[in-house]
């Protein structure tokens, strides 16, 4: 069997699971990563026969594939801002759109003379992580709940050199309370109870439902770390968060009322709103 041929039988049976895009992207990122070659050498040894272990793997991983499992889970990496992170079920899978809120931030505050930043719900630590290389001087924590979540977060600081403070907290225990902060940002749990039905399977399935659900008050969340703020953030500090575009609205009002002032929401790549910016005074 060819690199050619193994990556036809990738988009053949993916294709009842993804669209046409994403099981491209997917066969390539199986393909790449089971061969140890970038894209253009995929495309140039094409027709480079594989041996039988290459093909056991080959059809394991596909198999995996087809029950919906993530192709970052299965090779245990993603990308994020140009940086490979280590990724297991115990955190959620990097996404394009933090990648923008993450840009966002840089492009907005950069210019500070002093900068600590607080990631809450780090997950990987790839907000955290990337803040924390694109602005060196920047004094970085990052919390969360779960204990696996912060190995996995202190695996990829350490890969990436980032000196950064984790902290296993919990959002509802007022122990955070204690720093001060130039940013706070959070991507934090945000699908309610009515969402869940809709969720694809391969992210109900798969991802950490920890991270996924705010159970019973879909803004409860953005709510208590909204109120916490306050107390943690100086004066003219920002608070960012990545929302869920269904509540963005809701969310942005939730915000205006706690007491922050030129609450802004910005629109993702695909017109969705999933940012948002305010300034605590």
């Amino acid at each position: 069997m060819t690199i050619a041929r193994l990556q036809k039988i990738f988009a053949e049976r993916l294709q009842t699971i993804y669209d046409a895009r994403e099981s491209r992207s997917i066969t390539r990122m199986a393909v790449s990563h089971l061969l140890g070659l970038d894209t253009l050498h995929l495309t140039l040894e094409r027709n480079l026969l594989l041996t039988y272990e290459q093909r056991r793997t080959a059809l394991e991983i596909l198999n995996r594939l087809e029950q919906g499992e993530p192709i970052q889970y299965i090779l245990g990496k993603a990308e994020f801002y140009g940086r490979e992170y280590v990724v297991t079920p115990d955190v959620l899978i990097p996404r394009p759109e933090t990648e923008e809120l993450v840009h966002w931030i840089y492009q907005r505050e950069k210019e500070r003379k002093k900068l600590r930043i607080l990631d809450i719900g780090t997950g990987t630590g790839c907000i955290a992580i990337t803040l924390k290389c694109l602005i060196p001087m920047a004094d970085v924590s990052a919390m969360d709940i779960s204990e696996k979540a912060l190995q996995v977060a202190e695996t990829n600081a350490r890969k990436h050199q980032a000196l950064i403070r984790f902290l296993q907290q919990d959002v509802f225990n007022h122990a955070w309370l204690a720093g001060k902060y130039e940013i706070i940002v959070s991507n934090p749990p945000y699908i309610g109870d009515e969402e869940k039905a809709e969720l694809p399977p391969n992210v109900a399935r798969y991802e950490p439902a920890i991270a996924l659900y705010a159970e019973g008050d879909a803004l409860k969340f953005y709510r208590v770390i909204a109120q916490g703020a306050k107390s943690a953030l100086v004066k003219g500090g920002s608070l960012y968060f990545e929302l869920n575009s269904v509540t963005a609205n809701d969310t942005a009002q939730l915000v205006k009322e706690t007491g922050f002032l030129n609450v802004e929401i910005k629109n993702d790549i695909n017109g969705k709103p999933r940012m948002l910016r305010a300034i605590y005074n």
